[in-house]
């Protein structure tokens, strides 16, 4: 069977059906007698790939991949508005507050100081994220806390009139570092 090829993958038949097990018997047995498969030797009936050594990522066949020039399958203000959404509140005094996944900026816009609140950081977080608290008045008394199985270092415990703080997320250790 290798001197003649692989013949195409049994695309429409059912995962562990015997064609497929034919054909995983036939690749077997061709990558065994000559340590791989060679890009022209595989049978492409029934595909419309043609040539995956010039495939450019924009040309994938099915996929929307931004507009002109994006080499991604988002826009370019879709990945902004993901990487940088406000979280915004009108808090009062014993606000609870956890940011959101998605969320760079948490803004506080209390009406006056504030005696107490407590914000507690996103559930899932990933690596590089980074969570930026901010208030327009102080918070006298703050509970800030990481969120379930994460640690949270140099938590604040209070907030200034226009204080900024942030934190960026590493996800091997499941820890918030304090960087601002």
């Amino acid at each position: 069977m290798a001197s003649v090829g692989l013949p195409p993958p049994p695309i429409n038949d059912a995962p562990g059906s015997f064609t497929w097990l034919e054909w995983y018997r036939q690749l077997r047995s061709y990558v065994s007698t000559s340590g791989s498969v060679p890009w022209y030797i595989i049978n492409f009936a029934g595909s419309n790939i043609t040539d995956i050594a010039t495939r450019l990522h924009n040309n994938l066949q099915g996929l929307q991949g931004g507009t002109a020039g994006e080499m991604y399958h988002l826009t370019a203000a879709e990945v902004l508005t993901a990487r940088y959404t406000i979280q915004y509140s009108v808090p009062t005094t014993g606000f609870n507050i956890t940011v959101a996944n998605t969320t760079r900026f948490l803004i506080l816009e209390p009406a006056g100081g504030l005696a107490s609140g407590t914000i507690t950081m996103p559930a899932s977080p990933v690596t590089g994220q980074v969570v930026s608290l901010l208030s327009t008045k102080a918070v006298t008394s703050l509970t800030h806390s990481p969120n379930t199985g994460q640690t949270l270092l140099s938590p604040i415990t209070s907030m200034t009139a226009q204080g900024r703080y942030a934190w960026i997320y590493y996800a091997p250790t499941t820890t918030w570092y304090h960087v601002a």
